[in-house]
């Protein structure tokens, strides 16, 4: 595209940024000076529109001085399903970008619980308010949550599930700040799953009255063996495979996004990551501990 177009782009990005924001002063200094209820509506909408007007202003202009700048970026999309390596060897494993991510995320999970145990919990009252409210709100809900399920059997639960949600949705703003999220890894995703895997049966053969693997119940009849075994290795796969592919859908939308637009993405795709990046990860969140307890439960309760 020709250089001149993004002067024009420019131009009239700085007239329209200009013009919306003059009139969106006029505007608020109209609606100071207005005593009628019954005008000050009409006065808000207008204000609204022109401070929109003088946003798309300054957004074309600014993606005008881009392009000309740097061009129009490269339109081109590269879709891994596995994370970048980033070089950094240790003890002879290329750690990947996801790795360092959830590093990073554990670091700041870690280093915040800290600052709540050493200067939020010991200054708790009995009306909480503020950081105390947030926090006993958060984790009363885990507890509700699993409690209705798990009877009284929920106590473990409560602390995984509450650190499952915590990082989920730590990794969710990891991705909004542009880094790759753990949760679309496949690697991450089915470990997890596994591992939460192992905390079924661990509750299966601990609370059951029966006191038995489920996957070993009827080991003497080949027929019932292999559909235990069918049906216990399908559930951290589905798991792990639905975890990963919602996650996944929602990187990819992203770089569609950057790929399409270029340098015109200049604060789009931070209002759309907004529902792929945090929204999304509360949806699945919430999907990944349900299906946990309903998982855990439905092995504890199978011999009540």
């Amino acid at each position: 595209m020709p250089a001149f177009v993004f002067i024009i782009f420019i131009a009239v990005g700085l007239i329209l940024s200009a013009v919306g924001a003059i009139l969106a002063v006029m505007m608020r200094k109209k609606r100071k000076r207005n005593t009628e209820v019954s005008l000050d509506k009409p006065l808000k909408k207008k204000f609204l529109i022109f401070t929109v007007l003088s946003a798309a202003g300054g957004w074309l202009a600014a993606t005008g001085l881009l392009s000309l700048l740097f061009g129009r970026g490269d339109s081109s999309l590269d879709v891994n399903i596995f994370a970048k390596r980033t070089g950094i060897v240790i003890l002879g494993y290329d750690v990947s970008e996801t790795v360092l991510v959830s590093w990073g995320v554990m670091a700041v999970i870690i280093i915040a619980a800290l600052i709540l145990r050493i200067f939020f919990i010991p200054r708790f009252k009995d009306e909480p308010e503020g950081v105390q409210a947030a926090l006993e709100a958060a984790v009363g809900w885990i507890e509700d949550f699993a409690a209705s399920r798990m009877k009284k059997r929920s106590g473990f639960l409560n602390v995984l599930l509450f650190t499952l949600a915590v990082t989920l949705l730590g990794y969710g703003i990891a991705d909004l700040a542009g880094f790759r999220s753990p949760a679309s890894d496949p690697t991450f995703t089915l470990t997890i799953a596994f591992m939460i895997y192992i905390v079924i049966n661990v509750y299966a053969i601990v609370y059951r009255k029966k006191k038995k693997n489920p996957l070993i119940d009827g080991a003497s009849v080949f027929v019932k063996t292999i559909y235990k075994f069918v049906t216990g290795i399908s559930t951290p796969v589905s798991m792990g495979c639905r975890l990963f592919g919602n996650m996944i859908s929602g990187t990819i939308v992203m770089d569609l996004i950057y790929a399409a637009l270029g340098s015109a993405s200049l604060g789009i795709p931070d209002i759309v990551a907004l529902y792929f990046g945090v929204f999304s990860s509360l949806i699945q969140m919430y999907i990944f501990i349900t299906l946990t307890l309903t998982y855990v439960a439905d092995n504890v309760n199978a011999g009540e």
